[in-house]
């Protein structure tokens, strides 16, 4: 953070404009860690420039009314949120559930 290399922003995901050049919203790595939360995904993904590199992660617990967007497997993650280049795609078990991880360019 001190030398410039890390910054965070708060605001709202569906506001940023992630392709802006300049602008806070134009990361270089992308990290969302509860897609399964995201009503509106589709949209929210359409928004990522093509050769962003995305972290995502999601799971198949529907038993939270939180979650809004569980997905069955990976392979139903992996065409919710297509990648030019697949660098990672992971399965971890849990006793209830299953968390599913991608990490790759969009």
């Amino acid at each position: 953070v001190r030398a410039g290399r890390f910054s965070t922003q708060t605001a709202d995901m569906r506001s940023i404009d992630y392709a802006a050049p300049n602008s806070p919203g134009k990361p270089d790595v992308l990290i969302n860690t509860s897609c399964e939360h995201i009503e509106g995904f589709a949209g929210w993904y359409a928004r990522i420039p093509a050769g962003r590199l995305l972290v995502l992660q999601s799971n198949d617990y529907y038993a939270i009314a939180d979650h809004l967007n569980c997905v069955a497997d990976l392979d139903v993650f992996r065409a919710q949120a297509p990648m030019q280049q697949l660098l990672f795609a992971g399965t971890q078990p849990h006793k209830k559930y299953r968390r599913f991880m991608l990490i790759g360019r969009k």
